[in-house]
């Protein structure tokens, strides 16, 4: 691998393409689609609602120069005996589709419906094509840019990174002006900084730290029921809720006493859920981390994200601040060991066949601040990639009170025959019972198990 970093890296400095390995992140991804998983379960989907009128030419010219700055928009996978590489070459052929779906009674959901196609469609795990876009126009100032790309050369960090870098473009073609230079990070250099952390004392440290605290772990528990032999209609179902005002005034005072982030208050709450439908007194999920721990790997659009997992002893006499603090601690640690690679773990505690983690929690900032020619945007996720069992997503802004939203992306081949109506109540209630009492007497035991019927997904009759 040194050998071919090296070659890679030479060639980067000259014109023609560049051949480079696949960094410990992509090749988790390249030996799941091998392993049998379908290659668009991997693909991340997100639009931005941009509110003002969008040029759509000068929006073509922004993206184009975008993609030819981006080396991961670039590159091809190329397999032999001696395993997967991947070619950085020229910007593939593609276009921007542009609809107006204005005159629709609904055209965000005509959109949508769109996009979530699009999701869905194979491709070649070697060839691609590994991103797409489209633009819509649902009215004179409601544009959607919807983007698509493969979990083998990108991720949501990444994709928000293009974002902006399309945002600074096109306001400054629209303002007549010349962009901004923007030295976006090689990609070269991101595989180097992953090869020299795997051949470092730090990854031993690391994967020490991982073993232990894993040590004796339990399979998860399955949320569901795997009894659906019918194609999967969506890659996911999804159920969101808005917190109520009065909800996260309780929540962020809870926060505040117990010193916990609110992601980090809604990663205890679905913690509590699972103790309570499961009975498990050893719970573990996963939590989503950028795994960029250098300047330049966070200025490079890339795949490098990780899952770490967070393994919490409950019981059911604990109090909510007690399992607070140990949330509070493990988070702590989890993030200084975050490079260690979920797929490294499971071979070290031979879980190749069984997953470590089935229930996964996120957090995605609410970003105000993209702005395209003065034309606010916000992003809404469509897909985060492949959901074994359930994945929680927090949505939050912290310098805006209210803006809370929690959404739940499920396997459909486990949830499709429920209906869909009773699990953001349910879910309102399992979050909120802890919170609200805690908040009047700070000592509030965690709540004994719930029955089957209280998790909504289990049978048709919930």
């Amino acid at each position: 691998m040194a050998t071919l970093l090296r070659t890679g890296m030479a060639a980067a400095d000259r014109t023609g393409p560049t051949v480079l390995p696949l960094s410990a992140a992509q090749l988790g991804i390249w030996y799941a689609l091998k392993a049998g998983i379908a290659v668009p379960a991997f693909n991340l989907g997100e639009y931005v609602r941009i509110a003002g009128p969008v040029d759509p030419a000068l929006f073509e010219a922004a993206l184009r120069q975008v993609i030819a700055e981006t080396e991961a928009a670039r590159i091809h996978f190329l397999e032999s005996d001696d395993g997967p590489t991947q070619r950085i070459g020229p910007p593939p052929d593609w276009h921007l589709p542009y609809q107006d779906v204005s005159a629709a009674a609904d055209p965000v959901a005509v959109a949508e419906a769109w996009m979530l196609a699009d999701i869905t469609r194979p491709l070649d795990r070697c060839t691609g094509p590994f991103f797409a876009f489209a633009l819509f126009k649902a009215g004179p100032g409601d544009f959607l840019w919807y983007l698509r790309y493969h979990h083998l050369v990108m991720d949501a960090f990444g994709g928000a990174l293009i974002v902006r870098r399309v945002a600074a473009i096109y306001s400054a073609l629209a303002a007549g002006q010349r962009p901004d230079y923007w030295q976006a990070g090689s990609l070269a250099d991101l595989i180097a900084e992953d090869a020299a952390y795997r051949a470092s004392r730090h990854f031993a440290a690391d994967r020490q730290y991982w073993l232990e605290a894993m040590a004796g772990c339990p399979e998860p528990p399955d949320l569901g029921v795997r009894a659906s032999p019918a194609p999967a209609p969506a890659p996911f179902l999804r159920l969101a809720t808005d917190l109520a005002p009065q909800l996260i005034d309780r929540l962020d005072d809870f926060a505040g006493r117990t010193e916990l982030t609110f992601p980090q208050v809604a990663t205890l709450a679905t913690a509590i859920f699972i103790h309570r439908l499961t009975e498990a007194d050893d719970v573990v999920l996963g939590q989503f981390v950028t795994a960029r721990m250098s300047p330049a790997a966070r200025q490079t659009p890339a795949m490098a994200m990780n899952i770490v997992p967070l393994r919490l002893a409950i019981d059911s006499a604990m109090t909510v601040a007690d399992l607070a603090r140990q949330i509070r601690q493990k988070a702590r640690a989890g993030l200084r060991h975050q490079r260690y690679r979920i797929a490294d773990l499971r071979r070290d505690l031979r879980r190749i066949d069984r997953p470590i983690v089935r229930q996964s929690v996120s957090v995605r900032p609410f970003d105000h601040t993209v702005c395209f020619a003065g034309s606010r945007g916000t992003t809404v996720a469509i897909s985060n990639g492949p959901v074994d069992d359930l994945n929680v997503q927090v949505i939050y802004h912290s310098s805006m009170r209210g803006a809370r939203r929690i959404e739940f992306d499920a396997n459909p081949a486990l949830t499709a025959r429920t209906p869909r109506w009773t699990v953001s109540r349910r879910w309102r209630r399992a979050i909120s019972t802890p919170f609200s009492r805690c908040s009047r007497t700070g000592r509030t035991t965690l709540p004994a198990c719930a029955s089957a019927a209280w998790w909504p997904w289990r049978s048709p009759a919930a």
